[in-house]
């Protein structure tokens, strides 16, 4: 009978093991989607990210290959390029609207400005969409001092 019972402890610790390691595994893949899709959101552009990796027990990580595409009317190549960077989250305030950065670190940066032929200016655009989805967004969630900062 106690047999049984360990075994079934055993057997209930390995899949709690195996789920935190699938959980930990696909971190890095929910972070890239959730950037790609709020950034992308935010600007009224394409963004794309190559990778990351992120520790859950430090909160140190690593993005790489950030790339905030030009608006319509200007060319395909993208109006900002992170080559790599580095940040360190407060994991203890995860749950916090509002996420403490202690570091942030980045090499690489290339920022491209165009104009275009109706005399636009990319990084203008680029700003003027992010300007207009963080209004939409106090509207929608109430006035919060932090999203008018920009």
């Amino acid at each position: 009978m106690i047999r049984k019972i360990l075994y079934g402890v055993v057997v209930v610790l390995l899949l709690v093991v195996i789920g935190l390691v699938a959980l930990i595994s696909s971190l890095d893949s929910r972070v890239i989607n959730a950037i790609e899709e709020n950034l992308s959101s935010l600007t009224g552009t394409r963004v794309t990210v190559d990778d990351v990796d992120i520790s859950i027990f430090s909160g140190k990580g690593e993005l790489t290959g950030l790339r905030v595409f030009n608006p319509q009317g200007f060319s395909a190549e993208p109006a900002l390029s992170l080559g790599r960077f580095e940040f360190e989250i407060d994991m203890e305030a995860l749950s916090m609207r509002v996420i403490p950065v202690n570091l942030i670190r980045g090499d690489g940066t290339e920022i491209r400005v165009e104009k275009n032929p109706e005399g636009r200016i990319n990084i203008e655009s680029l700003y003027q969409n992010l300007k207009r989805s963080m209004e939409q967004g106090a509207s929608d969630t109430g006035n919060h001092p932090e999203m008018n900062s920009i």
